[in-house]
């Protein structure tokens, strides 16, 4: 949790990490309240919770290598806009629980679009769908 409560963080980058995971009940970037991306080109997995409850004003997380993501994974992120999973092949399950009402693109490869999580992602907020395949 070496980020967190940085008040200043814009934007992270951190290119060579390989996972990402809910520790002690806090995210990694919780407190940064100015955060708007986060680029993680490396990561394959983010576990439970990953990026859960971050309130901030984030609004695009880069993670076109992850392959999984786990339950919760950007569960109330009320500024998400763009999420870039373009190798996802595992939902957690409540992945994008508590978004309603908002305008998000996603990067995905076609076997996602049937996901439960897709098809709730896109039943409650007005979602844009590029294929990474």
């Amino acid at each position: 949790r070496a980020l967190s409560a940085n008040t200043a963080l814009q934007s992270c980058t951190l290119p060579s990490a390989t996972s990402i995971v809910w520790e002690n009940y806090g995210s990694i970037w919780e407190g940064c309240s100015v955060l708007t991306e986060i680029n993680l080109p490396s990561i394959t997995s983010v576990g439970w919770a990953g990026f859960a409850s971050l309130n901030t004003v984030l609004s695009n997380i880069y993670l076109p290598k992850a392959t999984s993501i786990g339950q919760y994974g950007f569960w109330t992120l009320p500024g998400l806009k763009y999420v870039d999973l373009s190798l996802c092949t595992t939902l957690g399950g409540s992945t994008f629980g508590n978004a309603t009402g908002r305008t998000i693109t996603i990067k995905i490869p076609h076997a996602l679009e049937s996901h439960a999580d897709i098809v709730s992602l896109k039943a409650n907020n007005t979602v844009t769908v590029i294929y990474s395949d």
